[in-house]
C-alpha cells in the first residue's frame, strides 16, 4: 500500500523529480569527465596512455550515446553507475594495483546520492565484486599482466573483509539516496498540497462570495476530500430549494389575488368567464384555454356550456356544448378530478397561429367544484408541460371560481325573480280592496324581516370584529385559547387548557364516526369551515361560524390546528324567529286563498317566487360565507409567504455569517500550512546543506588520501 502511494505521488510530482534527475545528471557528466582527466593525468607516470585514452573513451561514449539518443529514458543513470565501477578498474591498473585506488568505488558510491535512487547503487556493487574477485583470483593464480593490489599478501578472509565493507559503504549510500527521495517526495507533495488547499480555499471563497450576491447559478467543481467545498454546495443547493418553494408561493398567492380581484368585479357571467380565462392563459403561459360552465344543472340532463375561449379558431362563431362524461371535460366533470395530459392525440386539439399549427406539449383539464358541487370545469393547452406547483394552484383557483360562478348565477336567478315579483305586485295593485289590508300587513311583516335582516347584518358585522381563536395540537387537547373564546363558552382558562376538544360538544357527537374523521382531515393538513354546534360550561347550545386551520412546520407537516370563531347564537335565534315569522305569513296567506278564491293562483305563485327568493338568499348568504373564508385562506397565505421570506433573509444572514467564519478559518488554515511548509522546505535545504557539506568532506579526505 505504500508503495503504491509513493509511486502516486511521483507521478503526480513528476515534474518536480525530472528537475533532480536533470541536476543530478549534470552532476554525473562533469563527474564522468573529471574521472577522464584523471586518468590521463595518471597515464604519464605509468605509462598507460592507451588505457586512459581507450578505456575512457569507451566510458565517456558508453554514458553519452543512450543519455543523448533517449533523452527521456533512466538507462544512461544505470551505465553511469556501472562506468563509475569501470572507472575504478582503469585507476587500479594504471597505479599497478595501488590498493586506495578502491576507494574510488566509495567516490562513485557517494555521487551516485545524487540520483536519491537506491537502485543506482546496484550496477557499481556487483562490478565491484565481480572485478574484485575475478582479478584477485587471477592475480593469486600468477596470472601474468593482472593488477589486483600491492600488498604482499591477502587471503580469503583479507578479501571478505574487504568486500563486506565495500557493501557496507554502498549500502549506506543506497539507504541515504532512498532517504533523501522520502523527503524530497514528502516535502514536493506539502508543497504541492499547499498550493491545492491554497487553491481550494481561494476558490470557496469566490464561490462564497457569489452566493452571497445571490449569483447561486455560478459553475463550481468542488474537491470530494475538501469538506468546505461540500458544505458550500449544500448550503446552495438548501438556497436554491428555498428560492424555488418561495417563487411558487409567490406564482400561486400572486396568481390567486390577480384572479381574485377579476372575480370581485365582475357580475355578468360571459364577461367574467372571458376575463379569467384571458387572464388564466397569460398568467400560466398557456397557448389556448376554455371555460365550460354547468347549464340547467337543475334538470335531469345538464350540459356544459363553452362560456369563454382564448386563442381558439373562429372565436366569435365558435358555441359548443358537451354532456356530462363526454370528451375528457365531460370525464373530468364526471369524476370530479383533474386530468393532466402529456400525451395528446394528433387529432385532439390544434394550437393555430397565422403561419400555421401545431399539437399542444400538454393539456389540462381542471374542474370547477364548491362543497363537491360541480359549476363547469377549465382546459388550458399548452406547448410546455404544466409543472406540479401550477396544477396545484389551478385546483385551488378552481374553487374560488366555482364559488363566484355560483354566486353571480344566484344574483342572475335573484334578478329573475324579482323583475317576475314587480311584474305581478303591478298586477296584485289592480285587484280588490279587500286585499289592501292583507297587503299592507305583508309589506308589515317584509319590513319588519328587512328591519331583522339589517340588525342580523349589524350584529354579524359587531361579531365578526371580535374574533375568538383557540389552539389545539395534533390529537385535539387545547393549548392556548383567547379571552373572547372563554366569555363565549363561560369557561376559565384552567378549565380548559390542557383537556380535550370533546368537552365543548356533544357526548354523543363525540362518540360519532364523523367527529372522529372530523379530526382525522385536520391531520392530513385538510382546513374544516362551517357552522358548528357547541356547548358552553353550562351544557347550553352554542352556534360558532368557525374555521379550523391546520398549521404547518419547516418540514410540510401539521403540527397544530388554529380555530378562528365567532357567535352566530343571535344571528340563529333571528333567523328561527324570521322563519316563525315566515310561517305566520304562510298563515295569513293561506287565510287570504280562502277569502278570495279568485286571487287563489297569483298568491300561490307570489308564495312560490318568495320561497325561491329565500332559498338563493340563502345560497347567496352560503357563498358569501365561503368567500369569507377564502379570503382568510388568502390572507393566511399572504402571512406564510411573509415568513418564508423572513425565513429566507434569516438563511442569506446565516450564510453571510457562515461565509465570513469560513473565510477566516480558510485565512488562518491557509496562513498555518504556509507556516509548516516554510518550516519543511527549511528543513529540507538545511538537510541538502548538509548532505552537501558531507559529500565535500568526503571529496577532501579522498583528495588528502590520495596525495
Amino acid at each position: 500500500m505504500a508503495n503504491t502511494t509513493n509511486d502516486s505521488l511521483e507521478k503526480q510530482l513528476k515534474p518536480f523529480l525530472t528537475q533532480v534527475n536533470l541536476r543530478a545528471d549534470k552532476i554525473i557528466g562533469n563527474a564522468l569527465w573529471v574521472y577522464f582527466a584523471f586518468g590521463l593525468f595518471l597515464a604519464p607516470f605509468y605509462g598507460t596512455w592507451m588505457v586512459a585514452l581507450g578505456v575512457g573513451s569507451l566510458c565517456l561514449l558508453a554514458y553519452w550515446i543512450p543519455r543523448l539518443a533517449l533523452p527521456r529514458h533512466s538507462l544512461h543513470r544505470y551505465v553511469s553507475s556501472g562506468v563509475l565501477a569501470v572507472f575504478m578498474a582503469q585507476f587500479i591498473y594504471q597505479m599497478h594495483g595501488m590498493f586506495e585506488m578502491h576507494f574510488i568505488a566509495f567516490v562513485g558510491c557517494t555521487l551516485l546520492i545524487v540520483y536519491q535512487s537506491w537502485k543506482l547503487q546496484l550496477p557499481l556493487i556487483v562490478l565491484v565484486m565481480v572485478h574484485h574477485a575475478s582479478f584477485a583470483y587471477l592475480q593469486a593464480t600468477g596470472t601474468e599482466g593482472i593488477y589486483f593490489t600491492q600488498m604482499d599478501y591477502m587471503d580469503l578472509q583479507t578479501f571478505l573483509f574487504h568486500g563486506v565493507l565495500a557493501a557496507l559503504i554502498v549500502g549506506i549510500c543506497g539507504i541515504w539516496g532512498y532517504r533523501f527521495r522520502r523527503q524530497t517526495l514528502n516535502a514536493a507533495g506539502q508543497l504541492h498540497l499547499f498550493r491545492q488547499q491554497t487553491d481550494n480555499i481561494n476558490n470557496n471563497i469566490r464561490f462564497a462570495e457569489e452566493i452571497s450576491q445571490g449569483n447561486l447559478d455560478v459553475n463550481f467543481q468542488a474537491d470530494e476530500n475538501d469538506t468546505l467545498s461540500k458544505a458550500l454546495l449544500n448550503m446552495r443547493q438548501s438556497l436554491l430549494v428555498a428560492g424555488e418553494r418561495e417563487k411558487q408561493e409567490k406564482f400561486k398567492t400572486i396568481g390567486l389575488a390577480e384572479v381574485s380581484e377579476i372575480l370581485r368585479a365582475n357580475n355578468d357571467l360571459h364577461q367574467l368567464a372571458d376575463r379569467v380565462i384571458v387572464k388564466l392563459v397569460k398568467y400560466m403561459k398557456a397557448n389556448q384555454g376554455g371555460l365550460f360552465i354547468l347549464q340547467n344543472e337543475d334538470s335531469a340532463q345538464p350540459y356544459l356550456e363553452l362560456a369563454a375561449c382564448y386563442a381558439f379558431d373562429r372565436k366569435k362563431y365558435m358555441q359548443k356544448n358537451l354532456q356530462i362524461g363526454e370528451g375528457l371535460v365531460g370525464q373530468a366533470v364526471l369524476e370530479r378530478d383533474v386530468i393532466y395530459l402529456t400525451e395528446v392525440p394528433q387529432n385532439y386539439i390544434q394550437i393555430t397561429s397565422g403561419l400555421g399549427g401545431a399539437n399542444p406539449r400538454s393539456i389540462l383539464i381542471v374542474p370547477l367544484v364548491l362543497n363537491d358541487r360541480i359549476e363547469g370545469a377549465l382546459e388550458l393547452a399548452s406547448f410546455n408541460e404544466f409543472q406540479p406547483f401550477e396544477i396545484e394552484f389551478m385546483q385551488k383557483l378552481g374553487e374560488s371560481i366555482a364559488s363566484t360562478i355560483a354566486s353571480v348565477k344566484i344574483n342572475e336567478r335573484t334578478r329573475h325573480l324579482l323583475q317576475d315579483s314587480q311584474i305581478q305586485s303591478e298586477q296584485m295593485r289592480a285587484q280588490e280592496e279587500e286585499m289592501r289590508q292583507n297587503m299592507e300587513e305583508l309589506a308589515a311583516t317584509q319590513e319588519e324581516m328587512q328591519r331583522k335582516n339589517a340588525e342580523m347584518e349589524s350584529q354579524t358585522a359587531a361579531i365578526d370584529y371580535a374574533l375568538a381563536t383557540i389552539e389545539f395540537n395534533m390529537d385535539g387537547t387545547i393549548i392556548r385559547v383567547n379571552d373572547k373564546f372563554l366569555s363565549i363558552m363561560t369557561y376559565s382558562a384552567d378549565e380548559v387548557r390542557g383537556r380535550h376538544h370533546r368537552i365543548l360538544v356533544d357526548p354523543e357527537y363525540a362518540a360519532s364516526e364523523e367527529y372522529h374523521r372530523f379530526w382525522q382531515e385536520l391531520g392530513e393538513g385538510k382546513m374544516q369551515t362551517g357552522d358548528f354546534v357547541r356547548l358552553n360550561k353550562q351544557k347550553q347550545k352554542v352556534w360558532l361560524k368557525a374555521t379550523y386551520t391546520p398549521a404547518f412546520d419547516a418540514h410540510g407537516e401539521p403540527y397544530k390546528v388554529v380555530k378562528f370563531a365567532h357567535d352566530i347564537t343571535i344571528q340563529k335565534q333571528m333567523e328561527l324567529e324570521m322563519s316563525e315569522k315566515a310561517e305566520a305569513l304562510q298563515q295569513i296567506n293561506e287565510q287570504m286563498q280562502l277569502q278570495e278564491e279568485a286571487m287563489h293562483l297569483n298568491l300561490q305563485q307570489m308564495q312560490q317566487k318568495q320561497q325561491e327568493m329565500e332559498a338563493l338568499l340563502q345560497k347567496s348568504r352560503e357563498n358569501e360565507e365561503m368567500m369569507q373564508a377564502q379570503e382568510e385562506i388568502m390572507k393566511q397565505s399572504l402571512e406564510e409567504m411573509n415568513a418564508i421570506q423572513e425565513s429566507l433573509r434569516e438563511k442569506a444572514e446565516e450564510v453571510e455569517r457562515v461565509r465570513n467564519e469560513e473565510k477566516s478559518r480558510a485565512e488562518a488554515m491557509a496562513e498555518s500550512q504556509k507556516k509548516s511548509m516554510e518550516k519543511t522546505l527549511q528543513k529540507h535545504r538545511e538537510k541538502e546543506g548538509q548532505l552537501t557539506a558531507e559529500v565535500a568532506a568526503l571529496k577532501q579526505e579522498l583528495e588528502q588520501r590520495r596525495k
